[in-house]
């Protein structure tokens, strides 16, 4: 059926005040747009009862692919800026950066730039992706990480100091506490990950070594106990999360799309997350083990092993830290923390001996 034929059958639906799904007629502008039918795409969308910005978000992020590879840069410019405020960011500019069209992909870029709403880490995982397309220098991104680190630092000594002079008699002041806490070391030990990732190991520990100088003072009784979780060594990290995964009504959306939506939404959408805040929890040896994937500098180890013995772990299940072993044994990490970790691990009282075994070590 035609694009006029299903808005002239629209219309007689509307004329006869019957209920229209809202997704319908957006996906037949759409479909209109994909097809370079322009004249459909402006009738199609002249029947919508709610506002672009109101329209669904899967519907929307595929009409802003669409607009990109048409190039209609004033459709695609309303977009981003409706995207980046009603859906997860981290996508949105996933999606730019892949464009093929080089010019309207620069003006987006510099769009996302200047967005006020652009949070944290999008903005750094943003900068991360041009410094990788050789777009921005590793200078300038460190300049903006570094900027970020030095505002948690202050905050964290804010939100402690003033925590402790107003809220000490409040019945949740301990819960509070806790969250403070708990978020301020999971976002330090992200940071510290990602120093080394862009190639700065050493700013990195001299970072984390503030980080952690402030958390142990603010806590000197029990820091220990904010490095343990009930995991085990299993789900301490990010994966990949897709729209298709159940969080909406996805088939239910898209059913009337007639593009090549499936490949374009089989992308995760957690692009920040997988880049830049992989790490979950604040497990102490997962920790360690994700800064070692990026370098072979141990000073991470060395603050976080004893932390972990001290916590006396029952470790029900090895496959969690396989990563850890596995990185501690090539050739290019420290030969006493490799003996260290194997021996504690191979450790017949450890109660894991026999797992490794089947694992082949």
């Amino acid at each position: 059926m035609k694009f006029s034929e299903q808005i002239k059958n629209i219309k007689a639906r509307i004329f006869l005040n019957q209920d229209i799904d809202e997704n319908e007629i957006f996906s037949i502008a759409i479909n209109a747009k994909n097809a370079s039918d322009e004249a459909s795409f402006d009738e199609a969308s002249k029947l919508l009862s709610r506002p672009l910005s109101k329209q669904s978000n899967i519907l929307l992020l595929e009409l802003f692919r669409i607009s990109l590879n048409k190039d209609d840069s004033q459709l695609a410019q309303k977009l981003l800026k409706i995207l980046l405020r009603k859906t997860n960011q981290s996508f949105v500019i996933h999606t730019v950066l892949n464009s093929q069209n080089l010019n309207l992909r620069s003006d987006l870029i510099e769009c996302i730039k200047q967005n006020k709403k652009l949070k944290v880490n999008n903005k750094i995982y943003l900068l991360l992706k041009l410094w990788e397309m050789r777009l921005v220098t590793r200078k300038l991104l460190y300049k903006e990480v570094k900027t970020d680190l030095d505002k948690l630092l202050l905050k964290y000594q804010f939100d402690i100091d003033s925590d402790i002079a107003a809220n000490e008699y409040d019945w949740d002041f301990e819960y509070q506490q806790e969250i403070i806490q708990r978020k301020f070391l999971l976002r330090a030990m992200r940071a510290t990950i990602f120093l080394a990732k862009i190639g700065y190991s050493g700013k990195a520990i001299s970072f984390f070594k503030r980080a952690f100088g402030l958390f142990k003072g603010s806590n000197p009784n029990n820091y220990q106990e904010y490095f343990k979780n009930d995991n085990w060594g299993w789900g301490d990290f990010n994966t990949e999360k897709r729209f298709t995964d159940g969080i909406c009504n996805f088939d239910e959306i898209t059913q009337y799309l007639d593009t090549d939506y499936k490949t374009f939404f089989n992308i995760p959408f957690n692009q920040d997350e997988l880049e830049i805040a992989r790490l979950k929890t604040t497990n102490a040896l997962n920790f360690a083990t994700e800064f070692a994937q990026h370098s072979n500098n141990t000073s991470i180890l060395k603050i976080m092993f004893p932390i972990h013995l001290s916590q006396s772990f029952i470790h029900k299940n090895i496959f969690g830290y396989m990563s850890l072993i596995e990185r501690v044994n090539k050739n290019d990490f420290d030969q006493d923390w490799e003996e260290k970790i194997n021996k504690y691990f191979f450790n017949t009282h450890q109660h894991y001996s026999s797992k490794i075994a089947f694992l082949g070590f």
